[in-house]
């Protein structure tokens, strides 16, 4: 994520015909990075990559918060790049006749698929309100992930409240964690007995949703949340998926690079083992670093 909220990230895109990324050990040319006029939703950016830029983009634009996917024999992809909040502009209206008896607040994310506001529905309880951009399937992506949460009732997953579908807008009503993310946590300093609590208590949320047959496959720091009470809680099964048997067969990568395990950069089977790897990969890093990138 760059420090004003867009996220990058890569899709497949065959059909695009725009230049070549960087050699590796190259940085990206900034004329790439520039700020474009003010957008409209939606709105991307797209650049066409050789494998050698793929090199680049590991160890320089994603840290904890992108998301990466890629396909394609060419060994190519497109990159893209999406504002968060501002597809919201002029929407207020639509979102109150979706929500009717919630009271809507302000802005508590945003990222690559749309904002998430905090509010509160018509029980008066305190929830997030994740809100879907229609582009390129993400809406459908949307259902999925609320129809995935509504089966896993577990004290360490995010709890589902509602799912509405709307003039092009998906919104997921969920719990509202208000207790910070274990990467801002990391940042302040965790003590190897927190650390260890903290993963056993996501260990046991991604076994208990491996046993109902979902892979979460973006396990990061980012995406491992706290109820203002501490109660740790893994959230964000926005590229989750559901398998039978003992493992996935994918034909694209898709993950936040930092922590995706190599099978899930080639493409190939994946299983349980994938999302331990990612939680391994959490814990070490957060457990011996002071700040995150």
């Amino acid at each position: 994520m760059t420090t004003d909220g867009r996220i990058w990230y890569l899709v497949d895109d065959a059909n695009r015909t725009v230049p070549q990324g960087p050699a590796r050990g190259q940085p990206a040319p900034e004329g790439r990075r520039t700020d474009p006029p003010a957008p409209t939703w939606p709105v991307t950016r797209t650049f066409i990559l050789s494998t050698d830029a793929l090199w680049n983009i590991w160890h320089g634009v994603f840290c904890d918060s992108g998301v990466l996917g890629f396909r394609g024999p060419s060994g190519r992809g497109a990159l893209h790049f999406a504002w968060g909040g501002d597809f919201l502009t002029g929407k207020r209206d639509l979102l109150m006749a979706a929500l009717p008896g919630y009271e809507i607040r302000g802005e508590i994310g945003h990222g690559a698929f749309g904002v998430v506001l905090s509010g509160q529905d018509r029980l008066r309880r305190e929830v997030a309100i994740k809100i879907v951009h229609g582009l390129d399937g993400a809406a459908d992506n949307a259902e999925t992930e609320a129809l995935t949460l509504a089966r896993l009732d577990h004290p360490h997953v995010v709890r589902v409240y509602d799912y509405i579908r709307r003039d092009g807008l998906a919104l997921i009503v969920m719990e509202l964690l208000d207790g910070g993310t274990l990467r801002a946590r990391a940042m302040r300093g965790l003590s190897t007995e927190q650390v260890c609590a903290i993963g056993l208590a996501t260990a046991a949320a991604l076994g208990y949703a491996h046993e109902r047959g979902v892979l979460h496959r973006d396990v990061k720091p980012a995406n491992v949340l706290f109820t203002k009470s501490g109660r740790l809680k893994v959230a964000d099964f926005g590229i989750a998926r559901e398998y039978t048997g003992s493992a996935l067969q994918t034909t694209t990568a898709v993950g936040t690079p930092r922590y995706m395990a190599p099978e899930q950069f080639l493409a190939g089977r994946l299983g349980p083992f994938t999302d331990l790897y990612a939680l391994g990969v959490t814990v070490v890093v957060k457990s011996s670093e002071t700040v995150g990138c």
